[in-house]
């Protein structure tokens, strides 16, 4: 593989959503994020891009 292109689980952690917002790192948003580096391990890309939620809680 050479690129593996991922962003964070703006459903679960921006703060833009109004119910079930994450503030801890558990829940299915840590899950998704998860299943990314699990990804990212297995088939060791040449390159990766994460893009990062700027409203994610500080404790994620």
């Amino acid at each position: 593989m050479k690129l593996l292109l991922g962003g964070s689980p703006c459903t679960h952690w921006s703060i833009a959503q109004t119910r079930n917002w994450e503030t801890q790192p558990v829940g299915l948003g840590r899950e998704l994020f998860r299943n990314y580096l699990i990804a990212r391990e297995r088939y060791g890309p040449d390159f990766y891009l994460y893009e990062n939620n700027k409203s994610v809680a500080p404790a994620i």
